[in-house]
């Protein structure tokens, strides 16, 4: 009786660390265009439009707000503006 007690509580901590592991590969992995989806055809004043992963810590985006574009540099610690007021032609 006790040894299925052990024996269920490790295969318990088992699979929850299995979908903790599964969690976090997703969370990596996860695709960079998830976010472009555009809500039931309704139109929105800020689009992000392209993200472009430079290396694990950096990222460029790319954002359109009211058919102006903004491309930022985004890092964990800061957010730098590299050009702003890109006209959509």
């Amino acid at each position: 009786m006790m040894h299925d007690l052990i024996y269920a509580s490790i295969m318990l901590l088992f699979v929850v660390g299995l979908i903790f592991i599964t969690a976090a590969l997703f969370k990596k992995f996860q695709p960079t265009n998830i976010f472009n989806k555009n809500n039931l055809g309704k139109s929105k004043r800020l689009v992000l439009e392209e993200i472009l992963i430079l290396d694990h810590q950096n990222k460029l985006v790319l954002i359109t707000r009211d058919d102006v574009g903004h491309l930022l540099l985004i890092n964990k610690d800061n957010s730098i503006v590299i050009e702003n007021r890109i006209l959509n032609e």
